[in-house]
């Protein structure tokens, strides 16, 4: 820069001009950069638990991938790109302090393009993780007319609203190159209309997570279904409410740096970030939660999974075994016991008696009634198993239900 020659030093001159009362701190200021990297740190495993077991379940119970498995793949992988983008700016650059505590030797071309490049990357992992879960609906609620033009409206509209977004900022915030504007651009220009057009993202990702949730929600809760079983079926879909709310208070946060116009976006983008996080990590768990319960169902109904739900019984029962075992009376009534006389055997009246009871008329017939119950059961969770390879969520009659109440069109 120009300054360079005058005594200028970027290295110890603030890119900001600290409020009135306060000074610039380079060695250790405050950062609020320790909350997205413990919220990245958090939410990064889980969304992988739950896509690994989605890409589990589908090849080895359903045996069918489908179109919304590999957009939720691609969705996965931009969110890591975005999350190793983030994490860049956050170790390297310092990003979550104040600006007055931010060096101008900080703010460089690479700054500036590891911004963007966040920037850019937040409406991809919105649009592919929506994109995902729609598809995930067109699969399940196939049968339902009026249900997938809604589907189609939704998807057509989130991928032209996002596609224009990622355009215009690249558009818009490119440095350009050989101007020796870019950095001055970025701050200045660039700021307040990326600060506007993130507003509109927050707006149109709370209306589209609402609308998406309410699609299922819609088509589940008019069935005539048990209501456990139609608690269970909602409870899977209403996981994304969480996804509209991070959406809705993060656009409130957005709403107040726009209309503050505050210059300090390394610290004031911090909280909507986080909230941006949330939103799109829950947003793809949600995507997976509906595939699952294959995998679940397959492995209770499995012998290693009636082994393991013994084995869990039999712990929770062992600390009050090893308690009674251990009381002063238990081991004097077992030391009386000892003492006692052996035992005369039961007399052949007795043991024919228990022979003939065993297999009395009335005895088999509870029985027989028994492993009828068993069978009914093993049945209702094979069909169970087939229902879900479907992508179904709800019982064998849903479909027709649905052709019974969705009009088809004339």
């Amino acid at each position: 820069m120009a300054e360079n020659g005058g005594g200028f030093d970027p290295a110890t001159t603030p890119s900001m001009a600290p409020p009135e009362g306060m000074t610039s701190n380079f060695v250790d200021p405050p950062s609020l950069a320790y909350i997205p990297r413990a919220t990245m740190y958090t939410a990064l495993p889980l969304m992988m638990l739950f896509l690994c077991l989605r890409l589990y379940s589908r090849a080895r119970v359903g045996f069918k991938f489908g179109a919304d498995d590999f957009v939720c793949v691609a969705a996965a992988a931009s969110i890591i790109a975005w999350f190793a983008l983030f994490l860049t700016k956050l170790d390297q650059f310092y990003y979550g302090r104040h600006r007055w505590d931010y060096p101008m030797s900080g703010i460089n071309d690479l700054f500036v393009n590891l911004n963007l490049g966040t920037t850019l990357m937040y409406p991809t992992c919105a649009m592919l993780t929506k994109a995902a879960l729609l598809t995930l609906y067109l699969r399940i609620f196939h049968t339902a007319y009026l249900a997938n033009r809604a589907i189609y409206l939704c998807l057509g509209t989130v991928t032209l609203f996002y596609l224009i977004s990622v355009i215009y900022l690249v558009i818009r915030c490119s440095p350009r190159p050989g101007s020796g504007e870019g950095i001055l651009y970025t701050m200045n220009d660039c700021a307040w209309d990326t600060a506007v057009l993130v507003f509109v993202h927050g707006v149109f990702g709370t209306v589209s997570d609402f609308v998406i949730l309410l699609i299922p929600m819609s088509l589940v809760l008019p069935l005539s279904l048990p209501r456990n079983r139609k608690l269970a079926v909602a409870a899977t879909f209403f996981t994304g409410f969480l996804a509209v709310v991070c959406s809705g208070v993060s656009t409130w946060y957005r709403y107040k740096m726009m209309h503050n116009r505050s210059p300090d976006f390394t610290w004031e983008p911090i909280t909507p970030e986080v909230l941006a996080i949330v939103e799109i990590t829950v947003g793809h768990i949600c995507g997976s939660l509906p595939t699952l319960p294959p995998l679940f169902v397959s492995f209770r109904n499995s012998s290693r999974g009636q082994f393991v739900i013994r084995h869990l019984l039999s712990l929770r029962n062992t600390p009050r075994n090893d308690a009674e075992a251990k009381s002063p009376a238990t081991s004097s009534e077992q030391v009386a016991k000892h003492q006692q006389l052996p035992e005369i055997p039961g007399g052949q009246l007795t043991d024919l008696r228990s022979f003939m009871q065993r297999v009395s008329p009335s005895q088999r017939l509870k029985r027989w009634a028994s492993n009828r119950e068993v069978n009914k059961e093993a049945t209702d969770a094979s069909q169970e198993v087939q229902l879900f390879d479907e992508a179904d969520v709800v019982d064998l009659d849903y479909h027709q239900h649905l052709r019974n109440n969705v009009r088809s069109p004339a």
